[in-house]
């Protein structure tokens, strides 16, 4: 309805005053148009007239400027004469033999466009809202519309009126750093219909590449930034992913221009991130890009390129081309002489983005042949717009591909020559595994013969007290009994009754420790018996006292350095009366404590040695040597603890100490396999072997048995 009322106001308003400012107006006919006959363009004819007064109020005497050139001239009038609104007028006669009476009036400017047409006053064409108020002006930021029909009439006159203004052209340049364009440019073209649906046809077309493209595009930027997220190490696929987003975003702006955008700010942000920003980095980053991807060292010249290329492109000159083609040179230059050091250094493949490089100006150069020659058609913008943005991208994927396939066909090669390596390591492990076992083998029975020699001697060491026993009283009874016979031969009665009483406690001595010797060799008797591999209910204090006992003299017997020092060594035992019977392996179960007394009287010992040494150098203070056997029930079974006050074990191999054939006694003093089968021997009771120890104050063991 406001519309409606808008165009009857001004239908009812008087006629504009036109103050006719030349006598000869230009006249159409065929002979004026261009591309086969089909356009004509209004925009390029002279005798277009310009003014800023108010045209529509009929009480204003209006005042045209004779234009000196076409209105499509970038010069067609001083910058003076506009401030961001007028009127731009032509007045043009239909010849009689003109062939395009039915046409489309088609608008078009370079950039943001606020216009209104009128033809013979009447509004044909209108393009935003064009105002003489910044507030109150709507502009189109890109217009891609097909135009407007008009019917012209051959050998009528015609009055054509452009109302156009852009008060923000300021702001604009200022944002986007543009000063080529003019505020007031502006194209106005007579098509037929013929060629305005040619022309559709080729946007449909051009809609349909250019999405083919930047699908392409997109899809190597993703491809690229994933391959840089999986392999951080190849920066240059994060160089590739700068370069196609760059690229992408001329081709993005390119395809956004075959739509209407109404916004001027969308406008402008478009315009300042894909023109100012991604603009630039599309022709500045091919050298340094090229250097990464070729893996050769870039000079600082090419880092510092990126920013003064972007300089000297949007802060040249008005309509300076000789900018433009120095950084389209220069980034040539750079990404060909990238390949040159690459082929140099013997990279391969290099032609590919040699002619991925060199194919941007051969389209250029065709593109130009072409449209000298007229072969254009329905597909070459396009198609030449395709190539334009597509054939870098695709030449260094294309590059990058064949890296990759060489890459994993030499992984490959490298993957079947490991192979190999690592099925002839493998069969010489096999070889060292048979030998390590045996010698495995070897060394477990070495340590149960040390552990058998260790029990031998404790056990002879027991023996052989009872046994000197036995011998010293046996040979003093035999002189009694001499001495007996004696006083009785001699009649003294009396002292051969005190004889024979002296004798008599001896043969009980006697008795007592061929007693003692008969209780030990029963007891080993018992284990020989029971050493089956059978568990059987165990008394583990008993235990425990017998292979303590075992140990120290088993020690004694064995180690004559042990015997050389004077150690005092002093043992407690704080075992549990009430401790209950065990199902365990008693053979494995008191291996295993022997084990673990034999290495704190080893400790002890070797404790007990450096301080003997030190004293005779200082006056340390005495060292008192100590082992506690504890015993005691628990929640969850019974646990026996060794602790001595030994040397203690060193944190830096603690977690190794029951490691197979780890040892840190001297060579020839342990296999290391101690401890090992020690811990084997809880863990298939069951149960754990734990260690705790600290340098320079001692270790305790604690051995963990479930009852069950």
């Amino acid at each position: 309805m406001i519309a409606l009322l808008i165009g009857i106001l001004t239908l009812l308003q008087p006629q504009p005053i036109l103050i006719d400012t030349a006598s000869s107006v230009p006249v159409l006919h065929d002979s004026l148009t261009v591309q086969d006959g089909e356009v004509l363009s209004l925009s390029a004819l002279d005798g277009w007239e310009f003014t800023t007064d108010n045209i529509e109020d009929s009480m204003v005497s209006v005042r045209w400027v004779r234009l000196e050139q076409p209105v499509s001239n970038q010069d067609a009038f001083p910058d003076s004469l506009w401030n961001g609104f007028g009127y731009f007028r032509l007045k043009f006669k239909v010849d009689s033999t003109f062939s395009h009476k039915e046409a489309f009036l088609r608008f078009s400017s370079s950039e943001n466009t606020s216009a209104e047409i009128y033809l013979n006053d009447k509004s044909v064409l209108k393009i935003g809202n064009p105002s003489r108020d910044r507030e109150s002006e709507e502009i189109v930021a890109r217009y891609a519309g097909i135009g407007q029909p008009v019917n012209l009439i051959p050998g009528a006159s015609y009055v054509l009126v452009v109302k156009k203004s852009y008060h923000r052209h300021s702001l604009y340049r200022t944002l986007t750093f543009r000063r080529f364009s003019k505020p007031y440019s502006f194209s106005l073209t007579l098509a037929s219909p013929d060629y305005v649906q040619t022309y559709t046809d080729i946007q449909k077309v051009s809609i349909l590449i250019n999405g083919i493209s930047l699908s392409v595009i997109f899809l190597l930027s993703v491809l690229y930034l994933i391959l840089y997220i999986k392999v951080k190490d190849q920066k240059e696929n994060l160089w590739l992913v700068l370069l196609m987003v760059s690229i992408g975003g001329l081709a993005l702006n390119w395809f956004l221009y075959q739509f209407t955008i109404h916004s001027f700010w969308v406008g402008l942000g478009l315009d300042i991130v894909f023109q100012v920003v991604l603009g630039s980095l599309a022709f500045t980053l091919v050298p340094l890009v090229t250097h990464k991807l070729l893996k050769v060292q870039a000079h600082v010249f090419w880092k510092a390129y990126v920013i003064v290329g972007t300089v000297l492109l949007y802060f040249a000159p008005d309509n300076n081309d000789f900018y433009f083609f120095l950084i389209v040179f220069t980034s040539l230059a750079g990404g060909l002489s990238a390949i040159y050091k690459a082929y140099i250094q013997g990279v391969s493949d290099t032609i590919i983005p040699a002619v991925s490089i060199l194919g941007v100006p051969v389209v250029l150069i065709l593109a130009f042949i072409f449209d000298y020659f007229g072969f254009l058609g329905m597909y070459f913008v396009p198609v030449l717009t395709l190539l334009l943005y597509n054939t870098l991208p695709i030449g260094l994927s294309i590059y990058q591909g064949k890296k990759f396939l060489r890459l994993n066909t030499e992984m490959e090669d490298l993957v079947t020559e490991r192979t190999n390596q690592l099925e002839i390591a493998n069969k010489k492990l096999e070889e060292s595994l048979s030998d390590l076992k045996s010698t495995q083998a070897q060394l477990i029975q070495s340590e149960k013969m040390a552990s058998l020699g260790e029990l031998t001697a404790g056990i002879a060491h027991e023996i052989q007290n009872p046994l000197n026993f036995v011998n010293n009283f046996s040979e003093v009874s035999e002189e009694l009994v001499d001495e007996m016979n004696e006083e009785l031969e001699k009649g003294d009665i009396e002292e051969a009754k005190f004889i024979g009483k002296d004798l008599k406690e001896n043969l009980s001595k006697i008795n007592h420790h061929g007693k003692r010797a008969d209780a030990i060799v029963k007891g080993m008797l018992e284990h020989s018996r029971t050493n089956k591999g059978e568990k059987a209910p165990t008394d583990l204090n008993a235990l425990a006292d017998e292979f303590v006992r075992l140990s120290y003299h088993g020690l004694r017997a064995k180690d004559k350095e042990f015997n050389a020092v004077p150690i005092d060594i002093g043992i407690k035992l704080e075992l549990d009366p009430d401790l209950p019977k065990v199902n365990v392996v008693a053979s494995d179960i008191g291996r295993v404590i022997l084990n673990l007394v034999n290495n704190a009287f080893y400790a002890c010992a070797e404790r007990s040695r450096i301080t003997v040494n030190e004293k005779a150098k200082s006056d340390p203070q005495d060292y008192k040597p100590e082992v506690i056997v504890n015993s005691k029930q628990t929640e969850k079974g019974i646990e026996i603890s060794i602790q001595d006050n030994g040397s203690g074990i060193p944190d830096s191999i603690i977690e190794k100490i029951f490691q197979p054939f780890f040892t840190t006694k001297p060579t020839g003093s342990g296999t290391g396999l101690g401890l090992s089968l020690s811990y084997d021997i809880v863990k298939a009771h069951g149960g754990e072997l734990r260690v705790w120890s600290e340098e320079g104050k001692g270790t305790k063991f604690t051995l963990h048995i479930p009852i069950s």
